[in-house]
């Protein structure tokens, strides 16, 4: 993955050429497609960091496609409610989906069959981003990493860590990359909804919170929360001040947050050609673009079928290396 400066990037020089109209693009419009509203389903809570990005990106393709966009929530299940909402739907193009790195991790833990670059496919990768560690801004037990680990390393098994924490998936990885680098052990509470998982950090019901920056910036600039580590190969233009976790173990791979939209590849060839261009003309819009030039992404590149796919299998050969060295898998 090529890697980006993480500072604020709002502009591609192609946005600027981009006054045309979507449908004089080269791609034919399928016949009566789509001629009413078109539904995603996101497998995630409300007000979560898939939510709002899902529904910045679809106002925009909404747009281009000339119907309205119905965003559908199904959290629950090891974000695999919603996934089984999207497989039994009509392969009409009437029903997509959003869906966040947990299609790559199901499939490498075989909690799903269904392969993220085969049976499904993305019709755009939006949003990568990485994670970081919180703690309240005013807690007066620690301020910083130094202090927290210290704080930890005294209390054993007594920290207690927000998360997202199924078996497998990234932030689950991630803690445990965490705790084996920093000699520490935390218990994990796990939260489904993420108006809860930020509630409890800021309302002192855990110590500590794993998420993305993008996700609780609010937070971040008022005060209630303060980022105490990234996990990043290098400190974040953003956070210099603070470690990233290949300061801890340079033997870490790092893993990110990859927030995608898909159909199945069988859907009508025309359909999913027009769904891409909407998806493409709607991520590189001005709009979008400036929704996301406060998220800390990764990078912003903008990816094509062929290397989104390729991401997707580089991320896939990561987690069954990081599954066989944590012990998950032979």
């Amino acid at each position: 993955m090529r890697r980006l400066s993480f500072s604020k990037v709002l502009a591609v020089a192609a946005i600027t050429v981009l006054g045309f109209c979507f449908t004089a693009q080269a791609v034919e419009k399928p016949d009566n497609y789509p001629k009413r509203p078109v539904t995603v389903i996101v497998p995630f809570g409300a007000g979560g960091g898939a939510d709002q990005m899902a529904r910045a990106l679809l106002q925009e393709v909404g747009k281009n496609i000339g119907v309205p966009i119905i965003v559908v929530n199904k959290p629950g299940g090891n974000a695999t409610l919603g996934f089984y909402d999207y497989w039994a739907a009509p392969e009409d193009g009437y029903t997509l989906l959003q869906y966040n790195d947990d299609g790559v991790t199901h499939k490498v833990s075989s909690i799903l069959k269904q392969d993220p670059t085969v049976d499904y496919q993305p019709l755009s990768i939006a949003m990568i981003v990485y994670s970081q560690i919180y703690i309240r801004g005013n807690d007066k037990r620690f301020h910083d990493w130094d202090s927290f680990i210290a704080y930890a390393k005294a209390n054993p098994g007594k920290v207690t860590l927000g998360n997202i924490a199924q078996k497998g998936n990234l932030e689950e990885v991630q803690a445990t990359q965490l705790m084996k680098a920093a000699g520490v052990e935390f218990r994990q509470i796990s939260f489904d909804k993420p108006s809860e998982r930020y509630a409890s950090l800021v309302g002192g019901h855990v110590d500590a919170l794993l998420e993305q920056p993008g996700d609780v910036s609010p937070y971040i600039k008022s005060g209630d929360m303060k980022p105490i580590l990234s996990y990043t190969d290098v400190r974040p233009v953003e956070f210099q001040d603070i470690p990233c976790i290949k300061e801890l173990d340079d033997k870490v791979v790092n893993i990110y947050k990859v927030r995608g939209f898909y159909c199945r590849p069988t859907l009508d060839k025309k359909i999913q050609d027009y769904l891409r261009e909407a998806f493409k003309q709607a991520f590189l819009s001005e709009n979008f673009q400036k929704y996301i030039s406060d998220k800390y992404l990764v990078d912003t590149e903008y990816r094509d079928l062929d290397q989104s796919i390729e991401l997707l299998r580089g991320m896939m050969e990561t987690y069954a290396k990081t599954y066989r060295e944590l012990g998950y898998i032979k």
